[in-house]
């Protein structure tokens, strides 16, 4: 057996092994079914005539890629991305296990529990043809070729209903509470409700962020008659250090200060959006931090540096026996 390696954009991108006459399924890197050959659930994808055996049975390949087709199959990107969140709660849960294992795990955690919620579960047939059906094969082989993850290091997702309900959504009290800035919070709007600007308002209703007046201080500097503004400091009430001396400066007004001019210009910061855990398990945790747009959902990494978060077991995230 040899290798062969393909080029992207002039940059080597993996290696694909070379096999005479391998049995199986058969697709290529854009989710298309190519063919099938005797009687093997080994799943390979093709391009340039070489082939790559994926560490993954036919049946939980079909069976992954229908769910997620369920879920979002309206672009590559979001079906990667829920793919890979997938994949990322089985290596939180079970660690670092055979990329086979994560498979067996990943078409469970879909399937038979409360993971993803939509009611319509079904195996992607090979016969789907659909660009909708190629975004969730690709998204999967992407998935088990190594690719970037377009999730962020997410674990969970969420879609329309959490645009409807916002603070009020299970995942901001009892499931153990959110932070999400208002920018991704805005372009989840965007992508669940489009141009329909009074949906929009009304759900911007569902979670309030509090603004913040910081005022900062631009020192101005000269370089060949040329003034330019460099950031020095924040200060939180607009208060400037002379000699040893504290005083107070107006907003839009500059002074002098031993090196140069100073401006004082006042900031108005929007701060994220923080919720806790009500739950048992999880009683005024923040677990889940926005991380992510992407197609029709927005995704939840693990909070891991809040402070809140200290101790926790992020292995139990889902109970003792999620699978």
């Amino acid at each position: 057996m040899g290798k062969i390696t393909f080029l992207h954009n002039g940059e080597s991108v993996r290696d694909w092994e070379v096999i005479e006459q391998p049995e199986g399924y058969f697709y290529g890197p854009n989710g298309e079914f190519i063919d099938y050959e005797e009687d093997s659930e080994d799943v390979y994808v093709v391009e340039n005539n070489a082939y790559r055996k994926l560490d993954i049975t036919h049946s939980n390949f079909c069976d992954i890629a229908g769910v997620i087709h369920s879920e979002d199959p309206s672009c590559f990107e979001g079906a990667a991305a829920a793919t890979q969140t997938t994949f990322n709660m089985v290596k939180l849960v079970k660690g670092d296990i055979p990329l086979l294992q994560q498979g067996e795990y990943a078409r469970k955690l879909l399937w038979e529990g409360p993971y993803s919620s939509v009611s319509n579960k079904r195996t992607l047939s090979d016969n789907a043809d659909s660009q909708e059906a190629k975004n969730c094969r690709k998204g999967l082989i992407h998935v088990l070729t190594g690719g970037m993850d377009f999730s962020s290091g997410a674990i969970f997702w969420d879609g329309s209903d959490f645009a409807t309900k916002g603070s009020r959504h299970n995942k901001a009290n009892i499931d153990g509470g959110i932070e999400i800035a208002q920018a991704l919070w805005n372009q989840f709007l965007d992508v669940t409700f489009g141009g329909n600007e009074s949906r929009k308002d009304n759900a911007r209703k569902n979670i309030q962020f509090h603004k913040t007046e910081i005022n900062k201080i631009l020192k101005f500097e000269y370089d060949n008659a040329n003034m330019y503004a460099l950031p020095v400091e924040y200060y939180a009430n607009g208060i400037a250090l002379h000699g040893n001396s504290y005083f107070m400066i107006a907003s839009g007004t500059s002074f002098w200060i031993k090196d140069g001019v100073y401006y004082r210009q006042t900031v108005t910061i929007i701060d994220p959006f923080i919720s806790y855990g009500t739950g048992r398990n999880n009683m005024n945790r923040c677990l889940h931090k926005a991380t992510i747009v992407q197609g029709k959902q927005i995704y939840w990494a693990p909070n891991i540096n809040h402070p809140n978060n200290n101790g926790y077991r992020w292995e139990l995230i889902l109970g003792t026996n999620p699978f």
